[in-house]
């Protein structure tokens, strides 16, 4: 279950630890405070849409195939993210990470099914969902922290080492 609840922090902390460093994006870009608000929106929208086709792809190469995939195209978006050098690649790593998530999701609550009793499921569940949302809070904390100690780009290393470690575990 270990892995599966690393799947269900990444994707929330991504999509809200980027509202810390809006600022910072701001400034180094060159953007409008505003325009840094389209980080949120190039992760988000392919995590919606994908998340449609993931688990019916997890049906032909099985779930634990398609949420490793997820966990390694997660981390070559974080990667990514890390080492953009423009505001246009940042959004297109941003999509790639969405990409990432959304096959991580799906098929991990998925899996969660698979990996309990059926009399355990509901606990199961519920801790599952309950990670996602400490994933929205750490989020942004550990974004910040990452930004005021090591430096933005950091948080995105973090979130790729994190993605590639549980993979590691869930394999």
């Amino acid at each position: 279950m270990l892995p599966l609840q690393a799947g269900a922090l990444l994707g929330p902390m991504t999509g809200t630890g980027v509202v810390t460093l809006g600022p910072v994006l701001s400034g180094l870009y060159g953007v409008p405070i505003g325009t840094v608000g389209l980080v949120i929106t190039a992760y988000m929208v392919p995590f919606a849409l994908v998340q449609l086709f993931s688990g019916s792809i997890s049906q032909i190469i099985t779930g634990r195939r398609t949420a490793a995939c997820g966990f390694v195209i997660f981390a070559a978006g974080s990667l990514g993210c890390a080492g953009a050098p423009t505001f246009p690649l940042l959004l297109s790593f941003r999509v790639l990470q969405g990409v990432g998530a959304a096959f991580l999701f799906p098929v991990l609550m998925a899996l969660v099914g698979e990996a309990v009793a059926p009399q355990r499921l509901g606990r199961a569940v519920g801790a599952f969902g309950a990670t996602q949302t400490l994933g929205l809070a750490l989020g942004p904390l550990l974004a910040g922290l990452f930004e005021v100690y090591l430096g933005w780009r950091w948080f995105f290393v973090w979130l790729a080492a994190f993605a590639m470690a549980a993979d590691a575990a869930f394999l």
